[in-house]
């Protein structure tokens, strides 16, 4: 491989990225308040008090360190605004906080954080979402499981996830996005349960990736990955009634080509979601 690239004229010129809108700070304040009162709901015999105190002793031990490492300065003089900076910071001490809540009480991991991402998910999506999204009928609590309703309800759900990341875009908390085209044949295979149904998204500039990157760098399985866990939950909800499941990973990678590995910068989270008939 090295020997292919250096017959090539020149490296790839770096991916040119949006420049994200401007923050709206009610949406990021609303996101951090519901992952708050989420968690609290999660943990029993935890406080209000407690928990403000654990996210304040954390706040309180790295913020120094944030500020040196982005060259920048939070804003003392008017606490009840929020830059994407900012918001990125606070994501990374809640979280931090919860984690080592949850290790002090000794909480089974696996079903707290199903719990709590499916019902912050719920949240962020009623937060961000600027129109109700399309949804399933009313009046069937279980949907028809033939193929052609499924493969309607898909066309569904994939819309309502292009506009939840318009909405995400809009408010300044992502730059871009761009979802990967599914073919009438998977939808059909999958409609007919012959194979699950598999998708990506690519989004740039998600202002608490760096959040995310460094918790997971340190070892905690629970980061504030918002995007996901609304995407998620969107199409859980259109699917609503249907056998199915839906599972998501996310991805970080360097969209600048770069032949050292110690050099990698996340620039860009990659989701692939699959989606079951677990029929």
């Amino acid at each position: 491989m090295g020997a292919e690239r250096s017959k090539r004229e020149s490296r790839p010129k770096p991916k040119l990225v949006l420049e994200r809108l401007p923050l709206d700070e009610s949406a990021a304040l609303f996101i951090l308040d519901s992952a708050d009162s989420v968690f609290l709901s999660l943990v029993p015999g935890l406080s209000k008090e407690e928990l403000n105190q654990r996210i304040q002793r954390v706040n309180t031990l790295v913020r120094k360190s944030f500020e040196r490492s982005a060259g920048l300065a939070f804003n003392e003089t008017s606490p009840s605004t929020i830059t994407a900076f900012e918001f990125n910071f606070l994501s990374y001490v809640y979280f931090k906080a919860f984690s080592d809540i949850l290790v002090e009480k000794k909480v089974n991991f696996g079903p707290f954080r199903m719990a709590l991402e499916n019902k912050l998910g719920d949240k962020i999506v009623k937060i961000i979402s600027t129109a109700p999204s399309k949804e399933r009928d009313p009046d069937n609590a279980v949907i028809n499981s033939t193929s052609s309703t499924l493969r309607k309800k898909m066309t569904l759900a994939l819309e309502n996830v292009d506009r939840l990341m318009q909405d995400f875009r809009n408010k300044g908390l992502i730059a871009v996005s761009e979802r990967s085209q599914i073919s009438e044949e998977q939808v059909a295979d999958w409609s007919e349960d012959l194979s699950d149904l598999q998708f990506s998204l690519a989004i740039d500039g998600d202002c608490t990736m760096n959040a995310q990157v460094l918790l997971q760098e340190q070892g905690i399985r629970l980061y504030p990955d918002y995007v996901r866990l609304a995407v998620a939950s969107c199409i859980r909800n259109t699917l609503s009634g249907l056998p199915l499941t839906v599972t998501s990973d996310e991805y970080y990678l360097d969209t600048d080509y770069n032949s050292d590995p110690d050099k990698f910068e996340a620039k860009q989270v990659l989701l692939n979601i699959v989606i079951g008939t677990g029929m």
